[in-house]
């Protein structure tokens, strides 16, 4: 159990982002949001168990995302796919897609991630790629290293990243035909 603070955005920041909520909206079949979805607030300053550096989250119960906005952040969209990819995995075959999922890491992964971690969560490194990682975030977990794939591959503005680095990385293509495979059957 954790706690979600969320501090109210100004009316123009929250105007802002909206159009980000259209685009993470528009990526989903209406009855998947329906049944899986039933709110999203954004906050200006979240917190969660009172960590700084967390950019979303999500609650299970009310099916609800918990996404931080700001000016200098250009990632809204990328955080709700995010962590929308977290109920959706959790609701739909979760160990089964873990257990064809693991198959293509060749490191286990390793817990923890923070502020104080000493390489930043998306920096491309040819090692980890080898490994099946997109980032040094996605060694964390599972549900992580599914998280920042699907992100990856809803988000508009970032797609192109994924597929360049599927082309040239085999472990990671066949992570995203099980990304692919997964959003199809939604």
């Amino acid at each position: 159990i954790y706690t979600v603070t969320c501090k109210r955005p100004s009316r123009s920041l929250f105007n802002s982002k909206k159009q980000n909520v259209r685009l993470f909206a528009n990526k989903y079949k209406k009855k998947t949001l329906d049944k899986y979805l039933h709110r999203v607030i954004l906050c200006k300053d979240m917190r969660v168990n009172n960590a700084k550096w967390v950019r979303g989250t999500y609650d299970m119960e009310s099916l609800t995302l918990f996404i931080e906005i700001s000016k200098e952040h250009g990632d809204t969209e990328y955080a709700l796919h995010h962590e929308f990819s977290s109920i959706l995995l959790i609701k739909n075959k979760f160990y089964k897609i873990k257990q064809k999922w693991i198959k293509n890491n060749k490191q286990a992964y390793r817990s923890g991630w923070g502020a104080n971690s000493n390489s930043k969560w998306n920096s491309e490194n040819r090692q980890l790629r080898l490994k099946g990682f997109l980032f040094p975030y996605c060694t964390t977990n599972f549900e992580n290293d599914f998280n920042v794939m699907a992100s990856y591959y809803k988000s508009t503005y970032i797609r192109y990243d994924l597929m360049r680095a599927s082309r040239k990385y085999p472990l990671i293509k066949k992570k995203l035909q099980i990304i692919k495979k997964f959003y199809e059957e939604l």
